[in-house]
């Protein structure tokens, strides 16, 4: 309980992709992301709010390309990248992505 109630805690809207923008979908998403646990990214044993913030962000980003993976089944056909790949090495694929943004627009 007492690791909890240190945990440092941000009850703002996550801007996921990255545009600057907190649109209605991360802000509705941002409410799911409350409840995440931050992860010690870097190992030095504290979870600081940088640390709960870019997990939030990695998690939210999980999360909507898996939902775009299941509704566009047919994306190893428009996309040749991903031929070949299951679901969720596509997830992996477009999360890790410099174009996260882009490929999430489309």
């Amino acid at each position: 309980k007492r690791a909890r109630a240190m945990r440092p805690q941000l009850h703002k809207a996550v801007d996921i992709d990255g545009d600057g923008v907190v649109d209605e979908i991360e802000i509705q998403l941002s409410k799911v992301l409350d409840t995440i646990e931050g992860e010690d990214l870097d190992g030095d044993g504290i979870v600081t709010e940088e640390e709960l913030h870019e997990t939030k962000v990695i998690k939210g980003k999980e999360i909507l390309a898996r939902k775009f993976v299941d509704e566009h089944p047919k994306i190893r056909t428009f996309w040749k990248d991903f031929s070949g790949m299951q679901n969720e090495e596509i997830v992996r694929a477009i999360c890790s992505n410099d174009d996260y943004r882009m490929l999430m627009s489309n």
